[in-house]
């Protein structure tokens, strides 16, 4: 670690260096260096802890699925009761405007059959 601090600051100084002569120096002071090392420690993650954090990332992915997924079901079950209740207001609906006219065919079914007996009955008769 020392040596990369030492590579840095001397990458710096020669940039510098190369630079306006009136710019501020690059050089690593004491806070520079310290600031370094606080973000390599704070950035560094061993092997365990990517694939810790992979996984966990998987695993949100995979419960963000599975809410959609949830949603959409939800969805197709709300609109097939809607659609099951459509059909059934729909079938008696039909039902209701039918009875009275199945009645009506039934009432002059009856009254066909009742007038065949009278004149079979009266040809009996004769």
């Amino acid at each position: 670690m020392a040596k990369n601090l030492i590579t840095v600051s001397l990458m710096q100084r020669n940039m510098v260096g190369r630079t306006n002569s009136n710019s501020k120096s690059m050089t690593a002071d004491l806070s520079n260096i310290r600031s370094y090392k606080e973000h390599l420690v704070a950035t560094k993650m061993t092997t365990q802890e990517k694939w810790e954090q992979t996984k966990q990332h998987e695993m949100d992915v995979q419960n963000w699925e599975k809410i959609q997924k949830k949603k959409e079901d939800d969805k197709k079950i709300e609109e097939a009761l809607k659609q099951q209740s459509k059909e059934e207001k729909r079938r008696e609906l039909i039902e209701h405007l039918n009875s009275p006219v199945k009645k009506y065919h039934v009432l002059i079914q009856e009254q066909k059959q009742s007038s065949a007996r009278n004149i079979n009955s009266q040809h009996e008769d004769n």
